[in-house]
C-alpha cells in the first residue's frame, strides 16, 4: 500500500503544480517545530498527497473535506481514497464552519488554498468567512500552531475585495516568527512567484460574479501567514 501511495506522490508531484511548488513546502517548513507524533489537521485536504507528507515526517495527520466527489469541480474525498490511507491518515468528514473535533484537540491547523474558495463561494460574505475561522482557531490546542496559505489575485472580480490582513486580525493570535507583517496590496502584486491563469478558467469554473473574457492571463500568487495561539 505504502508504494502505491509514493507512486502516486511521484505522478502528481504535487510540489511542482502551481502555487503548490512554494505553499507546500512554506507549511511544511513552518511545522518543523512539532514534536514527532503530533496532531495536525489539515483543512480542505482533497486528494493531494499532502496528508501522506505529513505521516512520513512522523506526525499524525487529520484530513478534513466532505465524503464524496463532486464531478464538477473535483472537490471532495472518495472512499477509496481513505481505503487507501487506512493507518496513516485519519480522515474527517465535514466543513470548515462546523468542524466535528473538540475544542483544543489538535496540535497544529493548516488551510492550504481553500479560504479563497471560500470567499467566492460566499461572495465575500464576512460572517461565512469568520466562522471557518473561529472554528480552525477553536481545535487548535493552547500553544499550538496555524499556517494558512491562500492563492490570491488582485483582481476585484475574482476576490470580492476580500484582503487576508482581514483574516489575521479577525484571529488575534501571535505571529510564529517575530517581526513578521502583513504584505501590502502592492508587495503582493508585485510577487516575482507568480502562477498565471486563464480567464477562461475562472469563468468554466464558476470563480468569478461578472468576468468577461480579457484575452490576458489572470496573475495569480500566494499569500500566507503562521500564527501560534496564546498558550
Amino acid at each position: 500500500m505504502r508504494s502505491l501511495l509514493r507512486s502516486r506522490l511521484s505522478e502528481l508531484d504535487v510540489f511542482r503544480m502551481g502555487t503548490r511548488a512554494w505553499e507546500y513546502p512554506w507549511v511544511l517548513e513552518r511545522l518543523g517545530e512539532l514534536p514527532l507524533g503530533s496532531m495536525v489537521l489539515d483543512i480542505g485536504c482533497g486528494e493531494t498527497p499532502f496528508l501522506y507528507a505529513l505521516f512520513q515526517r512522523g506526525w499524525r495527520p487529520i484530513g478534513l473535506d466532505t465524503v464524496g466527489k463532486d464531478a464538477r469541480s473535483g472537490y471532495g474525498i472518495s472512499t477509496a481514497h481513505i481505503r487507501v490511507h487506512r493507518g496513516m491518515v485519519r480522515f474527517v468528514g465535514g466543513t470548515m464552519e462546523r468542524i466535528p473535533l473538540r475544542t483544543g484537540s489538535v496540535d497544529a491547523v493548516t488551510c492550504i488554498s481553500v479560504m479563497e474558495h471560500i470567499v467566492i463561494s460566499s461572495q465575500g460574505d464576512r460572517a461565512t468567512r469568520e466562522a471557518c475561522l473561529a472554528e480552525a482557531r477553536r481545535v487548535l490546542k493552547p500553544g499550538g500552531l496555524l499556517a494558512f496559505t491562500y492563492d490570491t489575485t488582485m483582481d476585484h472580480e475574482v476576490i470580492y475585495d476580500w484582503d487576508y490582513a482581514e483574516d489575521v486580525k479577525f484571529l488575534g493570535m501571535e505571529w510564529q516568527v517575530p517581526g513578521s507583517r502583513i504584505r501590502s496590496r502592492e508587495e503582493i502584486s508585485l510577487d516575482e512567484d507568480a502562477f498565471f491563469v486563464p480567464p477562461d478558467m475562472y469563468i468554466r469554473k464558476g470563480y468569478c460574479r461578472d468576468c468577461r473574457p480579457k484575452h490576458v492571463y489572470h496573475r495569480l500568487t500566494s499569500v500566507g501567514f503562521a500564527l501560534r495561539k496564546p498558550a
